[in-house]
């Protein structure tokens, strides 16, 4: 029962915080963040899938 009512107290607390937290981010830092992101992880997909091919270059 405890554990319940700590959850139910944290809870709204948790979804305010979210709330503020979202209404200071604009879409602009949103987007100067995620993108560059997004960009390093499909550069590092790249890197990892051209490996094997760097492999077989040298031995080949």
């Amino acid at each position: 029962m405890t554990t319940q009512s700590s959850l139910g107290a944290a809870d709204p607390i948790s979804k305010l915080h979210f709330q503020v937290f979202m209404a200071t981010i604009s879409k602009s830092q949103i987007l100067q963040v995620f993108f560059p992101l997004m960009d390093q992880i499909h550069r590092g997909r790249n890197q990892i899938a051209s490996i094997p091919r760097r492999i077989l270059e040298l031995f080949s």
